[in-house]
């Protein structure tokens, strides 16, 4: 099956993405953290009333907090990456994966069509959309590069 179809046509409110995990602007690393090991996310955004602020992901935290030597203690604010690249509900797929891929991102915030956050979606979401969607492809890949099987696993 050919994948540009689903990623041309296919909206991102149709696939779905994970509700908002967030915390205030004023919160601190660990609070963040907490917040994320409840959800079981690797991200939150920081969000000020309704607006999103910034967002706080696990790179965030190695790269920002422990390489800098800060403490758990340190403001979210100081640590987080600030007006972050955004997408909608309404965009379709491939424009949703081009901001990942572009930005080098794993997380990036959903917003509605007032620019609230409402959600985060990932790129193991997306992996999974495309297994879904090209499964022939993925449960088949050979384990050496260029090696083919001669017929479908199972056929």
């Amino acid at each position: 099956m050919e994948l540009r179809k689903p990623l041309e046509e296919e909206t991102l409110a149709e696939v779905g993405y994970r509700n908002v995990v967030s915390v205030p602007g004023d919160a601190t690393v660990g609070d963040a953290v907490r917040a994320m090991q409840a959800e079981k996310v690797g991200a939150c955004c920081v969000i000020d009333g309704e607006e999103l602020r910034g967002i706080f992901t696990e790179r965030n935290l190695v790269a920002r907090v422990f390489g800098a030597g800060l403490s758990l203690d340190a403001p979210v604010a100081d640590c987080m990456t600030p007006n972050p690249v955004t997408c909608g509900v309404d965009d379709a797929l491939h424009v949703v994966l081009t901001k990942l891929h572009q930005g080098g991102f794993r997380h990036i915030p959903v917003v509605d069509a007032n620019g609230r956050a409402i959600g985060t979606t990932s790129v193991k979401r997306a992996v999974r959309f495309m297994g879904r969607h090209m499964r022939d492809v993925v449960y088949n890949v050979a384990p050496e590069p260029g090696q083919f099987p001669d017929r479908p696993e199972g056929g």
